[in-house]
C-alpha cells in the first residue's frame, strides 16, 4: 500500500483487483468526473488578500516533493521559495551571468535530493537551487529535457520517459482530437490532455484505453502543475497581479498504471530533416504574417505553407509577441516543435527546433 502526502493531505493506492473493477464501470458510464475545488487551499501574491508579496512576473511554479511552492519571478530573475502557509523561506537570484543569477526566460523542474532545477533560456543553461538557503550552481552536464513533442503534442513530463504505453496513447489521442495540443505527465502516471484552447478542460489517461477522467480547472487559472492531490496554477487578482495558485484536487480510484519506460523513439535522417526544413519556412511565413497583420497567426491556412508528404503541422499558441508550432508524421507520431517570442520550455533554447525525447 502506497501513501502519498503533501500539505497534510494523505492519499492512498488501493488495490488493483478493486480498482480495476472501478475502472471498467466507470469506463461503459464514460469518464468519471474529478473535481477541483473551486476556492484555492494555497495563495501567495494576492494583494486582495492583504498579502504583500507582489511577483514580477511569473515564468512558472511547482510544488516540489518536500512540500515547497518555488516560483520564478522572470521579472526579478529571481527564485523564491515558500512553505505550506505561504510565509516566504528563502529566495536567490538576480540579474547577472555568474552562479545564482539569470537574465530571464526561466522554468523549473524538479532536481536531484533537495534541490530545484532551473532552467534559464536567456543563458542557455541549467542550475541547481536550494530556494531555502540561497545555495546555487550551474550544471556543466545536461539534465533530462522535461518537455517534449509526440504525435502532434507538446507534453510537460514529471517523468525522465514516457511509460510504454503512452506514444500510441498519443498517436489516438492526435487523431481522434487535432484540437488537442498540450498534454502533462504528471509524477502519478497520468497523462493530462487539454481539451479546448482555453486549457480549463482536461482529460486523464492511464493507458491507451480511453480517459479515465474529466476534470474541469476554476476560471481564470492556468496549470502549471498537476500534482497527487491538486493543481498548482497561476491566477490573477482583482487589480491583475499575478498570484499562485494551489486548488485540492479529488481524484477517485483507478487502475495502477505500468511505468515500463518506452524506449528512445527516431525516426530516419531524411524524415527528421523534412521536419527541420518546415520550421525554418514556418519561421519565415511567421514573420511576413507579422509584418503585415502586427502578429502572429494561429491558422496555418494564413501561413500557406506547403508541408512534406505524409506530414501534418499546427500553431500550438500565436500572439503578436510569439508563437510556438509543430509538425509531424501521423504514421509514427514523430514530431518537431519550435517556439519564438513566448517562454521556452526547459531545456529548448529561442528559435531552435526541439524533437521527439531523450533529447
Amino acid at each position: 500500500m502506497t501513501v502519498i502526502r503533501r500539505f497534510g493531505v494523505v492519499l492512498t493506492a488501493f488495490g488493483f483487483t478493486f480498482l480495476a473493477g472501478c475502472q471498467s464501470e466507470s469506463a461503459q458510464a464514460g469518464p468519471a468526473e474529478w473535481t477541483v475545488d473551486a476556492e484555492p487551499r494555497f495563495a501567495v501574491g494576492d494583494t486582495a488578500g492583504g498579502d504583500a508579496m507582489v511577483f514580477a512576473k511569473i515564468s512558472d511554479a511547482r510544488l516540489t516533493i518536500h512540500g515547497l511552492v518555488v516560483v520564478a519571478d522572470g521579472g526579478a530573475n529571481a527564485i523564491l521559495a515558500f512553505d505550506s502557509a505561504g510565509t516566504r523561506v528563502g529566495s536567490v537570484g538576480r540579474r547577472g551571468q555568474g552562479p545564482g543569477e539569470f537574465i530571464g526566460g526561466l522554468t523549473l523542474a524538479e532536481g536531484p535530493g533537495d534541490s530545484v532545477a532551473v532552467w534559464d533560456s536567456g543563458l542557455m543553461r541549467w542550475s541547481l537551487v536550494d530556494a531555502r538557503d540561497g545555495a546555487a550552481r550551474t550544471v556543466a552536464e545536461g539534465l533530462p529535457v522535461p518537455s517534449w513533442v509526440h504525435a502532434g503534442l507538446l507534453i510537460h513530463s514529471e517523468l525522465p520517459l514516457p511509460p510504454a504505453w503512452l506514444p500510441g496513447a498519443l498517436k489516438g489521442i492526435s487523431a481522434a482530437n487535432p484540437d488537442a495540443r498540450f498534454a502533462r505527465l504528471d509524477d502519478e502516471g497520468v497523462l493530462w490532455v487539454s481539451r479546448d484552447a482555453g486549457l480549463r478542460h482536461w482529460e486523464a489517461y492511464i493507458d491507451s484505453a480511453p480517459p479515465i477522467a474529466a476534470v474541469t480547472i476554476p476560471d481564470g487559472v492556468s496549470v502549471l502543475q498537476f500534482v497527487a492531490d491538486g493543481i498548482v496554477g497561476i491566477a490573477a487578482d482583482s487589480i491583475g497581479l499575478e498570484r499562485v495558485v494551489i486548488h485540492t484536487l479529488h481524484r477517485l480510484p483507478h487502475a495502477e498504471v505500468d511505468f515500463t519506460p518506452a524506449v528512445t523513439d527516431s525516426t530516419d535522417r531524411e524524415a527528421r530533416a523534412a521536419l527541420l526544413a518546415t520550421m525554418r519556412n514556418w519561421v519565415v511565413a511567421q514573420e511576413v504574417h507579422y509584418a503585415v497583420n502586427a502578429g502572429y497567426t494561429m491558422s496555418m491556412d494564413s501561413l500557406n505553407l506547403a508541408m512534406p508528404e505524409g506530414t501534418k503541422s499546427k500553431v500550438l499558441e500565436a500572439s503578436q509577441r510569439g508563437w510556438r508550432g509543430v509538425a509531424w508524421f501521423p504514421a509514427t507520431g514523430f514530431s518537431c516543435a519550435m517556439t519564438i517570442g513566448m517562454t521556452l520550455p526547459a531545456g529548448w533554447g529561442e528559435g531552435e527546433p526541439a524533437c521527439g525525447w531523450g533529447r
